[in-house]
C-alpha cells in the first residue's frame, strides 16, 4: 500500500521556484488499476516519479506498507525501485545495444539473480507479453508495440508489487494501444498499477479508479481509499508478511548451507555485468572504439619501445659481461690502485669549485698549471696500495666454493723467456746467402727483432710497443674443465710440467710477430715480412719491390710445424753465471760481482735442458667472444712450480736477494730487491743489415745502401757507440775499474734489462691472482667473499686459526669490468629515464583524449543512465559502468601498444641481426613483466581519465535522464 500524505514538490528555477504538487494526499490499494488524468503540466508524471522513488518530495511523506520514507537513503530507494516497482515508459527506454532478452534481464541482474534463473525468468516474462522466440532481436528490429511489450516484460520480470506506467500508449496506434491496455489490465489483477494518461476513454474502459489532477492538486478521485482502510490493510499485510518470512526461514534452516535462501535485500550491478554492458556499448561503436584504442596505444608504444631498447641493450651488455668474465677476471695484485678511492678522488676534481679571476684592462692572468698538477697529483696520494698477498690470504681464497669461482689463477710473475731456448736461423752473410742455426733464448730473439724494427723507418716508433705486448710464453689457469668450456681442443689441455699448448684466435691465427719471437721465422723471412709491409707505403712506380722476395713469403704454418718446434728450458744456474767485475762503487773499496747472461750453444741444450712438448691446439668456441686465454703459447702451473723449485735457491737469486749495497741499479718491485742483469754473450753472433734507406740515381736506378756487420751485442744494446762502449767496459774484466769510475750517474739514466726475484723464480707467493667466474651471480658471491676479509668484524678462521679484523691487512682487488659496466648501465638508465619522460607526454595526451571521449559517451547514454537508475541501479553502478568502459579502452590500448611493440622489436632485431652478421641477436627485448606493467599503466591512466566523466554520469538526475532525447 502506498500513502501520499500532504506531498509537495517544488523545482528551483533561476528566478524562484515552480510548485509541481501542492499538499497532495492519496492512498493506493495493493490491487487496483489507477488512472491519473489531467492536462500537461498538472503534476501527473511528477507524482508517478515520487511513487516510484525516482524523484524526492519537498514536503509531506510517502509511506510504503505503513512505513515512512522520510529517512530513506539512496540505498533504500534503490532497493525499493528494484524489488517493488516496475516502470513502463511512453518512449520505451530500451537500451539499444542489448538484445530484448538482455533488456528484460537487466532488472534481475541489478537484483543479484543468477544467470540461469535470470534468463529463464526473462524468457517467461517475454512469453507472457507475446514475444516468445524473439529473445535475441535488438530493439531497432521491433515495432513500437513490440518494444512497449518488452518494456512491460521488463517491468514485470522482477515480480514487483507496483507497476507505474507513464503514457504507455502515447506512441502507439489504436490497435496496439488496446493490446497494451489489455496486458496492463491483466497485470492489475494481483498488484497495483498506476497509469498516467491523457486518454480518458482508455481510463474509463480499463481503470478501476480514476484520479484527476489540476495544477498540482487532486481534483477528483472516483474510488477514494480511506485512512481507516489503509490501516486495516497494513495490519493484514504485516501479518501475512511475517508468516511468509517465517516460512522462508524454516525452509532455509532445512536446506544445506550452500543452498540457504537469501533475502531480497540488495540492488546492485555486478562487476561482470558492468563490464558486459560497457563492452556491448563499445562494440556497437566499433570504429570509434578502435580509433580511440589505437590513439591511446601510441603513448604505450612510445614508452614500451624505449623500455624495450633499454632492456635489450642492457641484456646485450649483460650477455657481454658474462661473455667477458673469462677475459676480465677479478684481479688481486701485489701493487694495485684503490679504485673506489680513485673514483671519489676524480669525482672531487669534477665537483671542485672553480674560482674565476677577472682580468684587469691591460693585464693577463697566469693559469697556475704547476700548482694544479701538484694538487691533483697530491689528491691521488694513498691510491696506490701494497697488497700483502701471503699464504694465509691464499688459503682464505681457496676456501671459496668451487661453484662460485670457476678457476683461481695464481700468476707468479715469472719471466721464463731468458730460460727457454729454441733453434733460431740467422743470416751470417746476406750477400752470399749464408745462414747459421743456433740455440737462442726467446728473450734474445725478441730483443733482436725489436732492434730490427727500430732500425726500420716505417716501424721504429712502434717497435717497442709491438714486441712488448706480445708475450711469447705465458702461464695458463690450472682448471682443465674451465678451459674446455671455452675452447675447442685438438689434442689435449696441457697439465704436466713438460707440456705446452697453443691457443689460436677465432680466425685460427697467430700473429707473425709472436711466431717470429718463437723462432718460427728465420731472420731472412722476418726481414721479408717487413719489406712486404713497406710496399703498402710506397707508390706503385716505386722500386721497393727489389727488396721483396715472394719465395720467402710464409703466411701459413701446418699444425705439424707448430707442434714439432723444439723448446728447451734451462734453470738459472745454467743460464746465468757469476764473475768478478773490476767495477767498484765510488767511496767503496770492494769490487762488485755482476751476473752474466749466457747464450747457450745448441750442443749444451740436450745435455742440460728440459724439453717441452706441444700437446694441444685450442680454438675459441663460437659461443664465446672473450676467453680466459689470448692467442699464444701456454705453459702449465706444474711448470711454474718446477721453475720455482729449480731456481728459488739459484746463485743469481741469492745474489739479488742480498744485494742491498748496489744503489745505482737497485729498484723496488713488490717489496723485493731487483738488480739489473747485463747481457754478455758467450760468443759473438754476427748480423748483417742494410745501413740506410733505398735511394735512386739520376737515371732512376736503385742504389743499395752499404751492408754493415753488427755483433749480437750491438743488436741487444743498440748501435749507439756509447752503449756499445759501456757494454764492452761492463763485460770486459781487463778494462779495469778506472774505466767504469764516475759512470754511475750515466748508468742510472740508461735503460738496462732488469729482472726481479719474482721473475727469476725467487718467490713462492704469486705476483697476482685472477679469479674467474661463470656468471654474475657467482661473481657477486666471490666479491662478497673478498669483502668479508676486509670488512667482517668477527673472527675469520683459516686452516683452523682465527684472525680478527685488526690482524687482517686490507686487500684491494680490481674489478674494472664491473666499474665500466655499471657506468654504462647508469648512462643507459639516465637516457632511458629522459626518453620515457618525453614519450610519456603522449600518454598524457591520450589520457585527456580518452576522458573527452568518455564524457561524450556519457552524453550519448544519458537515457540508459535513467533506465538503470529506474531499475534500482545505484549511482555507484552508473559510475562503474563508465569506469569499466575506460578500463576496457585502456586494456585494448595497452594490448595494442604491447603487440605493436613486439612487432617493431622483432623487425628491429631482424635488421640488427642482418647488419651485424648474426653477432647481435637482439637489441630490442620486451619482457612479459614489462608488457604487463605497460598494460596496467594504460588501464590505470584511462581509469584516471574516466573519473570525471563517470562521476558526472553518477550525478545525473534519473528523472531528467529519462526525459532526455
Amino acid at each position: 500500500m502506498l500513502e501520499l500524505i500532504n506531498i509537495t514538490k517544488e523545482y528551483p528555477v533561476h528566478d524562484g521556484k515552480v510548485v509541481a504538487l501542492k499538499n497532495v494526499s492519496l492512498n493506493f490499494r495493493r490491487n487496483e488499476f489507477v488512472a491519473i488524468l489531467g492536462p500537461s503540466g498538472c503534476g501527473k508524471t511528477t507524482m508517478l516519479n515520487i511513487l516510484g522513488g525516482l524523484d524526492r518530495y519537498s514536503g509531506g511523506d510517502l509511506k510504503i506498507n505503513g512505513v515512512s520514507t522520510k529517512t530513506y537513503k539512496d540505498r533504500e530507494w534503490d532497493v525499493y525501485r528494484n524489488h517493488s516497482v516496475g516502470f513502463v515508459f511512453q518512449s520505451y527506454n530500451l537500451i539499444p545495444h542489448q538484445t530484448i532478452l538482455g533488456n528484460v534481464e537487466l532488472a534481475l541482474t541489478i537484483g543479484g539473480i543468477g544467470k540461469a534463473e535470470r534468463v529463464e525468468r526473462a524468457k517467461v516474462a517475454l512469453d507472457k507479453v507475446g514475444l516468445a522466440g524473439e529473445y535475441y532481436k535488438r530493439p531497432n528490429q521491433l515495432s513500437g508495440g513490440q518494444m512497449q511489450r518488452v518494456a512491460i516484460a521488463r517491468a514485470l520480470v522482477n515480480d514487483p508489487e507496483i507497476i507505474l506506467a507513464d503514457e504507455p500508449t502515447g506512441a502507439l496506434d489504436t490497435k496496439t494501444s488496446v493490446q497494451v491496455m489489455d496486458l496492463l489490465k491483466e497485470v492489475a489483477k494481483d498488484r497495483l498499477v498506476v497509469m498516467v494518461t491523457h486518454n480518458p476513454e482508455l481510463a474509463d474502459q480499463y481503470a478501476t479508479r480514476i484520479v484527476r489532477l489540476l495544477d498540482g492538486e487532486v481534483l477528483s478521485d472516483s474510488m477514494p481509499y480511506s485512512d481507516e482502510e489503509v490501516r486495516a490493510d497494513v495490519a493484514e499485510y504485516l501479518v501475512i508478511k511475517e508468516k511468509e518470512e517465517k516460512e522462508v526461514q524454516e525452509e532455509s534452516e532445512n536446506l544445506p548451507k550452500a543452498k540457504k535462501v537469501k533475502k531480497k535485500n540488495k540492488a546492485k550491478m555486478s562487476l561482470f555485468t558492468t563490464f558486459r554492458l560497457s563492452a556491448q556499448n563499445l562494440f556497437t561503436k566499433k570504429a570509434r572504439t578502435i580509433m580511440t584504442s589505437v590513439a591511446g596505444a601510441i603513448g604505450v608504444v612510445g614508452v614500451s619501445m624505449v623500455l624495450s631498447m633499454s632492456y635489450g641493450v642492457q641484456a646485450y651488455i649483460n650477455s657481454m659481461q658474462n661473455d667477458m668474465l673469462s677475459g676480465n677476471p677479478i684481479q688481486i695484485e701485489q701493487s694495485a690502485y684503490d679504485m673506489e678511492a680513485l673514483m671519489k678522488s676524480l669525482s672531487g676534481f669534477v665537483n671542485a669549485e672553480i674560482v674565476q679571476k677577472e682580468a684587469k684592462d691591460g693585464e693577463i692572468n697566469v693559469d697556475g698549471m704547476v700548482e694544479d698538477l701538484i694538487s691533483k697529483s697530491g689528491a691521488t696520494d694513498g691510491l696506490q696500495v701494497k697488497n700483502d698477498i701471503n699464504q694465509v690470504y691464499i688459503d682464505y681464497l681457496l676456501q671459496m666454493s668451487d661453484e662460485d669461482s670457476a678457476s683461481i689463477f695464481f700468476d707468479y710473475g715469472l719471466d721464463i723467456g731468458n730460460n727457454v731456448y729454441t733453434d733460431f736461423t740467422r743470416t751470417t752473410n746476406p750477400v752470399e746467402g749464408e745462414t747459421a742455426t743456433n740455440s737462442m733464448s726467446l728473450a734474445a730473439i725478441r730483443s733482436i727483432y725489436t732492434t730490427i724494427l727500430k732500425n726500420h723507418s716505417n716501424y721504429a716508433k712502434y717497435a717497442t710497443y709491438i714486441t712488448s705486448i706480445v708475450d711469447n710464453f705465458k702461464q695458463c689457469p690450472a682448471d682443465e674443465d674451465y678451459i674446455k668450456e671455452q675452447y675447442e681442443v685438438k689434442g689435449r689441455v696441457a697439465t704436466e710440467a713438460n707440456e705446452v699448448m697453443i691457443v689460436l684466435d677465432k680466425d685460427n691465427e697467430l700473429t707473425d710477430i709472436l711466431l717470429a719471437q718463437l723462432g718460427y721465422y728465420t731472420q731472412d723471412e722476418f726481414m721479408n715480412l717487413i719489406q712486404r709491409g713497406s710496399l703498402s707505403n710506397e707508390s706503385p712506380d716505386n722500386h721497393s719491390k727489389y727488396y721483396y722476395d715472394e719465395t720467402l713469403d710464409k703466411d701459413v704454418f701446418s699444425l705439424q710445424e707448430l707442434i714439432s718446434k723444439r723448446f728447451v728450458y734451462y734453470p738459472n744456474d745454467v743460464v746465468y753465471t757469476m764473475k768478478d767485475s773490476t767495477y767498484k762503487e765510488p767511496g767503496s773499496s770492494e769490487f762488485m760481482k755482476i751476473p752474466s747472461y749466457n747464450y747457450l750453444e745448441s750442443s749444451l741444450g740436450d745435455a742440460q735442458g728440459f724439453k717441452f712438448e706441444v700437446v694441444g691446439i685450442l680454438t675459441p668456441k663460437k659461443s664465446f667472444s672473450y676467453g680466459c686465454l689470448g692467442a699464444g703459447f701456454y705453459y702449465t702451473e706444474a711448470f711454474a712450480n718446477k721453475f720455482i723449485d729449480d731456481n728459488e735457491n739459484s746463485e743469481i737469486v741469492e745474489y739479488l736477494d742480498g744485494s742491498s749495497s748496489f744503489p745505482v741499479y737497485k729498484t723496488v718491485a713488490f717489496g723485493q730487491s731487483s738488480m739489473p742483469v747485463t747481457i754478455t754473450p758467450k760468443y759473438n753472433l754476427d748480423y748483417y743489415y742494410y745501413d740506410g734507406e733505398l735511394t735512386f740515381d739520376e737515371n732512376d736506378n736503385p742504389v743499395l745502401p752499404p751492408i754493415v756487420k753488427h755483433t749480437q751485442k750491438d743488436v741487444m744494446l743498440g748501435k749507439s757507440s756509447l752503449l756499445g762502449a759501456m757494454a764492452d767496459m761492463m763485460t770486459d774484466s781487463s778494462s779495469g775499474g778506472g774505466a767504469m769510475s764516475g759512470m754511475s750517474s750515466m748508468l742510472s739514466a740508461i735503460s738496462m734489462p732488469t729482472l726481479s726475484l719474482q721473475q727469476l723464480g725467487g718467490s713462492r707467493l704469486p705476483e697476482s691472482i685472477s679469479l674467474y667466474q661463470r656468471d654474475f651471480t657467482k661473481k657477486n658471491n666471490v666479491l662478497a667473499h673478498l669483502d668479508r676479509w676486509n670488512d667482517y668484524e668477527g673472527i675469520i678462521e683459516v686452516n683452523g686459526v682465527g684472525y680478527a679484523k685488526e690482524e687482517r691487512q686490507r686487500i684491494v682487488y680490481t674489478d674494472l669490468l664491473t666499474i665500466v659496466i655499471s657506468m654504462v648501465n647508469q648512462f643507459i638508465e639516465i637516457v632511458t629515464f629522459v626518453l620515457i619522460l618525453f614519450t610519456a607526454l603522449s600518454l598524457v595526451v591520450s589520457t585527456v583524449m580518452i576522458a573527452i571521449i568518455t564524457y561524450v559517451s556519457v552524453v550519448e547514454r544519458v537515457k540508459e543512465i535513467g533506465v538503470i537508475r529506474s531499475l534500482g541501479g545505484r549511482k555507484k553502478d552508473v559510475s562503474r559502468l563508465f569506469t569499466a568502459e575506460t578500463a576496457i579502452i585502456g586494456l585494448s590500448s595497452g594490448l595494442i601498444g604491447v603487440g605493436v611493440t613486439y612487432l617493431i622489436s622483432g623487425i628491429l632485431n631482424l635488421i640488427i641481426q642482418s647488419a651485424s652478421g648474426g653477432f647481435i641477436n637482439a637489441i630490442a627485448i620486451f619482457p612479459i613483466e614489462y608488457a604487463l606493467v605497460m598494460v596496467s599503466i594504460s588501464v590505470v591512466l584511462t581509469l584516471i581519465s574516466g573519473l570525471f566523466p563517470a562521476s558526472a554520469a553518477a550525478k545525473k538526475d534519473p528523472v531528467v535522464a529519462l526525459r532526455t532525447e
